[in-house]
């Protein structure tokens, strides 16, 4: 007999505010937000990460990199194939400015436990791209940067807020923000 996988009341999730919702003071905001929903803040801290830091959490992993140059090269050339070996540039790039763009500046780092918590805070924080988030998401109401603006400005996108995706990723990204005894359950 096959056992049902029930949801954890403990699971777990890394929520980074970025610098550029540290610097338009919204996290105040953007956390109590979350812990209206009943969810807990079992981790909290600033830090100003260093290049290590970021590339640590935007590791160099090859099939992150090709996916990430298809999926930006796609959203500009709907029509037109891309190379494994330019997707994996576009990719490089994409880790390059967000490496840049984290470093040296002020992010609040989280760890948010709570039912279904990864499937609600990615809901909460909407599309990566501000643009094309829903209204009433904290990217739809408080941003209005596009991939296009960053491709321009060769800059990783402005859109306030990290969300683990998964609970693999948010273990190991757990591990990268906080030490065992900065996270209080």
């Amino acid at each position: 007999m096959n056992e049902i996988e029930t949801p954890s009341s403990k699971e777990k999730c890394l929520v980074l505010l970025k610098p550029d919702c540290v610097e338009r003071k919204l996290t105040g905001r953007f956390l109590e937000l979350i812990e209206t929903t009943g969810l807990k803040i079992i981790g909290l801290k600033m830090i100003c990460p260093s290049e290590d830091l970021i590339s640590t959490h935007y590791a160099a992993d090859h099939t992150w990199l090709v996916n990430a140059g298809r999926k930006r090269w796609q959203r500009n050339h709907p029509d037109k194939e891309l190379s494994e070996t330019e997707a994996l540039a576009i990719g490089q790039d994409i880790r390059r400015f967000l490496i840049e763009g984290l470093s040296h500046h002020r992010i609040i780092a989280a760890v948010i436990e709570g039912p279904n918590a990864i499937q609600y805070l990615r809901k909460l924080a909407g599309s990566t791209e501000p643009l094309s988030a829903e209204t009433g998401t904290l990217r739809g109401l408080y941003s209005t940067d596009s991939y296009e603006i960053a491709n321009i400005e060769h800059r990783s996108i402005q859109n306030l807020i990290h969300v683990s995706d998964c609970d693999e990723t948010a273990e190991r990204e757990i591990k990268i923000w906080f030490k065992q005894d900065e996270i209080y359950e």
